[in-house]
């Protein structure tokens, strides 16, 4: 999963699907959360992981983010799903593969 650091729209750009989790260091759940899109990344190889510690993102842009973990599922630069929370890796893998269905 790459981090993203500085602009989210630079670390985006070429990504036609995208599963973005903004979480923080000091959350256990976006630990937990991280840790499980990590062991589930190389099942989906055209989509790109990426995590964003919020602590560390210039301009969130579009991305509106209440709690954390929030995760984002993007297809062609556009929010088209929201997963609120630790969710199971079952749960993420349905979501996703539904990202790739819709395509």
């Amino acid at each position: 999963m790459k981090e993203v650091s500085g602009s989210l729209e630079e670390a985006l750009r070429g990504a036609s699907l995208a599963v973005l989790e903004f979480g923080g260091e000091d959350c256990p759940a976006c630990l937990q959360l991280k840790k499980v899109l990590n062991e589930i990344e190389g099942e989906f190889k055209d989509v790109s992981f990426l995590y964003a510690d919020v602590e560390n993102v210039n301009n969130m842009g579009m991305f509106t983010v209440m709690s954390l973990p929030t995760t984002f599922l993007l297809a062609d630069g556009m929010v088209v799903d929201t997963i609120i929370g630790a969710v199971s890796k079952q749960t993420i893998r349905e979501k996703i593969a539904s990202l790739l269905y819709v395509r």
